[in-house]
């Protein structure tokens, strides 16, 4: 399975046959949230659910201490996600809500992107030294401007060796220009890159982290409640023992 991970963590589900509620481990990723038998099973989903265009809404149950419930209505089916308080609820709520809204497309995403590249671009401030300007949009309708009433066909006579050094020179300065601004923008798109990927790289250490800690919390809860579970069984155990052990007395003393 493919996709970035939202969020993690132990959730039970209702069955509708049995009606029972079952313990899977869940795994949340933009647009979709699969349950496995365990942390371990990452490529072994027991099922998915699709949660694009889905409805999550909050529900209570009287069932015990059983308390916050996820109701996620597909249009096709609604799924019953059982989260063990209320702060827990909260969390699966607001990352199930982030994850099922809608993705943009790629043509969203090329406009977004040119928008982004234009503006900064005419925004941006010269290098030191460098002796061009920042080009803003009104002066780039002006050059436009000023090119096309150049064009016009009006004759005119030159001196030809004056013509050829006219033209040596505004081809250098063109060159000279084009090399400066080239210059410019090499340097600031490779700074806001090198910023695009340290926020990257800051926002996946974040949320790697925070996994962790959701995981570890996880663990920590797992174990204390097989803890409990254990102390109780064998406090069963040794009561009944005892009991054996009482009843066979009196059967001795009765005999005697």
């Amino acid at each position: 399975m493919f996709g970035e991970i939202l969020k993690t963590g132990w959730l039970s589900r209702k069955s509708k046959k049995s009606g029972e509620w079952r313990e899977w481990w869940w795994v949340l990723r933009p647009g979709v949230i699969s349950y496995q038998k365990n942390e371990q099973a990452a490529n072994e989903p027991l099922g998915m659910i699709n949660l694009e265009g889905a409805k999550l809404k909050r529900t209570g149950l009287e069932e015990g201490k059983k308390v916050g419930c996820i109701q996620v209505s597909t249009g096709e089916k609604e799924y019953f996600i059982l989260a063990k308080g209320e702060r827990l609820l909260t969390e699966w709520i607001v990352a199930l809500e982030k994850a099922a809204q809608p993705r943009p497309t790629g043509n969203q995403l090329i406009r977004t992107t040119s928008k982004t590249d234009t503006s900064s671009r005419l925004n941006q401030p010269s290098r030191p030294g460098s002796s061009i300007a920042p080009v803003s949009p009104g002066a780039v309708r002006s050059m436009n401007a000023t090119h096309t009433l150049s064009g016009s066909a009006i004759p005119t006579v030159h001196n030809q060796n004056n013509t050829n050094n006219s033209h040596n020179n505004n081809s250098s300065s063109s060159f000279t220009a084009v090399g400066n601004n080239s210059g410019g923008d090499a340097t600031s798109s490779s700074a806001a890159d090198d910023k695009q990927r340290r926020e990257r790289d800051r926002e996946e250490r974040e949320k790697r982290e925070r996994r962790e800690r959701e995981e570890r919390r996880d663990k920590e809860a797992r174990e204390r409640r097989e803890k409990r579970e254990r102390e109780e069984r064998e406090r069963k155990e040794r009561e009944e023992k005892e009991k054996a052990e009482r009843e066979e007395r009196e059967e001795r003393k009765a005999k005697a």
